[in-house]
């Protein structure tokens, strides 16, 4: 079963796109966060998916607002 294509038109399982490196997450005010990984070995593109809305943590600095 397909999770995610490729620009060079190989088609990746979510096992397959978990084994690729990660590359790590992008994150722009006001859009979905994006997790990054290369399609290598293959053809070394740079490949994203939408990852699932999640709370931002916030730092403690003991302080009470």
């Amino acid at each position: 079963m397909t999770f995610k294509s490729c620009p060079c038109g190989r088609d990746l399982t979510l096992k397959e796109w978990l084994a690729l490196p990660l590359v790590g997450e992008m994150r722009l005010p006001g859009e979905p966060v994006l997790q990054l990984r290369n399609h290598s070995p293959g053809c070394n593109s740079t490949i994203a998916i939408e990852l699932p809305a999640r709370p931002v943590a916030r730092a403690q600095t003991g302080v009470t607002p």
